[in-house]
C-alpha cells in the first residue's frame, strides 16, 4: 500500500515528544524555510526539525573545517562545530562531512553557516517539531477516501474531490460467488483507486497500534475531519473509515476476499472520473478467500476491538466477533493465495506470506482473548510456525538496538 511508509516513519517520533494544543493544527509546528543571499545547497539540514535530546546532524557536500550554528532571528553564534572527515556516501555518491551539533538542545530556530560556503535552510529544534508532519500524513489518508467527498482544507483547499466509486462491486469469478455487494468506503491504494485488505491492513494495524500506545497524546491530535466533534479521538474516526470497509469484505464463512478493484489500472484521472466496474476478487480456488487477507484482517480486528472498546462506541463486539470467525479458517487454507488472472494486472502480488500473517493475526489476538478454547486454538497456530531470526548483521542491529528480520516456515521442514 502506498501509505506504509509513511505511518512507520512518522508514528515513531510522537512517542519521543508531545504537541502543544496549537502545533496540533500546524500553524505554529511549521517554519516555511527562509533562504538567505548566501544560501548554499551543500549545506543540509533536516527542514522538518530535531526534538531536543536526539542526535542532531546535518551534511556538507563541499570542503568545510568549520560550522556554526546561528539563531535565525539575530544571527548570534551558538554553537561552533568541527565537520568530521570526508567520506563518501554509498547513496548518492556525495563526498560528504558530517556536522554534529548534538550538544544544541535549546528550542529554537537556527541555521548553520559554513564560512566561505555559505548558510543553510532555517530548522527548528523543539518537542513539538513533528506535529505538523504527523497531522499532514494522517490527512492524507482522508485525501485518499473512497466512496465520499474529500476535501483538505483549511491545510489545502485546493485539494478537493467530489463521491466516487459509489456504485455496488461485482463478484469476481475468482472469488466464488456470483451477483454485486455494496463495498464503498476505504482508502485507495494509490492512483489506481483499487482497495487491498492486505496493504491496507498493514498501515491500519500499524495505525492502531501507535494510538493503542500512545493515546493521551495522539488522542489530543486534531485533524479537521467531516466527523470531528463526535466525542471520538480524530485518529480513531480516520481509522474507521477504513476499517468498516474491511468489514465488507469479509464473507459469511469467516473468510475475507482479497481486493476490490477494476479489471485494469485507470487512466491518470481523478477518482469521480474512473467508472470502470468494482470488481470483488478472490483466489479462485475454493474457499476463494485468501490466507493473507484473512490472517490479516484477524490480527487488525483484534487490535481494533481493544481500541475502540476503550472509548466505547460499542464496535469492540462485533469487531472481535468478525475476528473471531476468521480464526478457523486460515490455519486450514494456510496456503491459499492469489494467483495472477490474465484479466487481472496486479504488479503486487506477493505470495508465500501466508504462513507470517496466519501467525500475526493470532499472535496479536492472544492477549485479548479469554475463553479457554479459542487461546488454545490461537497458540495451537502459534506452534505451527517456528520464528527463524535473520542473524546478518545481527552484532550491529543489537548495538543500534534495533530488530532484525523475522522469517516463519512450518515447523520441521
Amino acid at each position: 500500500m502506498g501509505h506504509r511508509g509513511l505511518v512507520v516513519i512518522l508514528a515513531a517520533p510522537l512517542f519521543a515528544a508531545g504537541a502543544d494544543s496549537t502545533a496540533q493544527r500546524g500553524e505554529a509546528a511549521h517554519v516555511m524555510p527562509s533562504i538567505r543571499k548566501d544560501h548554499s545547497d551543500a549545506i543540509k539540514v533536516c527542514q522538518v526539525g530535531y526534538l531536543p535530546e536526539e542526535t542532531k546532524f546535518a551534511v556538507v557536500t563541499a570542503s568545510a573545517s568549520q560550522a556554526v550554528v546561528r539563531r535565525a532571528g539575530d544571527g548570534k553564534a551558538v554553537l561552533t562545530v568541527t565537520p568530521g572527515p570526508e567520506r563518501v556516501d554509498s547513496d548518492s555518491g556525495d563526498a560528504v562531512r558530517e556536522v554534529d551539533f548534538s550538544k544544541l538542545t535549546k528550542s529554537g530556530t537556527y541555521y548553520l553557516e559554513v564560512p566561505g560556503l555559505g548558510t543553510s535552510y532555517d530548522f527548528r529544534i523543539g518537542k513539538d517539531v513533528f506535529a505538523h508532519s504527523f497531522r499532514l500524513a494522517m490527512r492524507a489518508f482522508t485525501g485518499q477516501r473512497c466512496g465520499t467527498a474529500v476535501s483538505l482544507a483549511p491545510d489545502f483547499p485546493e485539494y478537493h474531490y467530489p463521491a466516487c466509486h459509489t456504485g455496488d462491486a461485482q463478484f469476481h469469478v475468482s472469488s466464488g460467488k456470483t451477483g454485486v455487494k455494496e463495498c464503498t468506503g476505504g482508502w485507495h491504494d494509490a492512483g489506481d483507486f483499487g482497495r487491498y485488505i492486505v496493504n491496507s491492513g498493514i498501515t491500519t494495524g500499524t495505525l492502531l497500534w501507535a494510538y493503542e500506545l500512545n493515546s493521551k497524546k495522539l488522542g489530543k491530535i486534531r485533524l479537521d475531519l467531516p466527523e470531528s466533534g463526535n466525542g471520538v479521538p480524530d485518529m480513531l474516526n480516520e481509522i474507521r473509515w477504513n476499517l468498516e470497509w474491511m468489514l465488507k469484505m469479509q464473507d459469511s464463512d469467516g473468510g475475507v476476499w482479497h481486493k476490490a478493484t477494476t479489471a485494469q489500472f485507470p487512466a491518470f484521472i481523478m477518482p469521480q472520473d474512473d467508472h470502470g466496474q468494482m470488481l470483488i476478487v478472490g483466489s479462485g480456488h475454493a474457499p476463494f478467500k485468501t490466507t493473507a487477507a484473512t490472517a490479516d484482517f484477524a490480527a487488525v480486528m483484534a487490535i481494533a476491538a481493544r481500541v475502540y472498546n476503550e472509548v466505547r462506541l460499542g464496535l469492540r463486539q462485533p469487531l472481535w466477533g468478525r475476528r473471531r470467525k476468521c480464526v478457523g479458517v486460515a490455519p486450514l487454507e494456510r496456503r491459499r493465495h492469489l494467483p495472477k488472472p490474465s484479466r487481472h494486472r496486479d504488479r503486487r502480488l506477493r505470495r508465500r506470506q501466508h504462513e507470517r500473517r496466519a501467525f500475526m493475526g493470532r499472535r496479536r489476538a492472544v492477549p485479548f482473548e479469554r475463553r479457554q478454547g479459542v487461546q488454545r486454538l490461537l497458540l495451537g497456530a502459534l506452534r505451527r510456525v517456528e520464528p527463524n531470526h535473520q542473524r546478518r548483521r545481527a552484532s550491529r542491529l543489537a548495538r543500534r538496538g534495533e530488530h532484525g528480520d523475522v522469517h516463519l516456515r512450518p515447523v520441521g521442514t
